[in-house]
């Protein structure tokens, strides 16, 4: 392991919003796979997962995060 420094960019939340308003958007052209999507799920049980969803504000619609979602 190098002993170089590592950046780590940090998003500050601005905001939270509940699950229950945020909408998957429109023309996200993405599939997952069930098999994906299993895998994806045990991964964020097992080690969280450590980039928020980002959400535009107005509307509630994610713009990075569907899948985590």
């Amino acid at each position: 392991m190098s002993n170089e420094a590592v950046a780590i960019r940090l998003c500050p939340v601005k905001q939270f919003l509940p699950v229950r308003k945020l909408k998957l958007h429109p023309n996200n052209p993405r599939q997952i796979s069930k098999e994906r999507l299993e895998e994806l799920k045990q991964s964020i049980v097992n080690k969280g997962f450590y980039q928020p969803i980002l959400v535009w504000k107005k509307g509630g619609v994610i713009l990075a995060g569907n899948h985590r979602y």
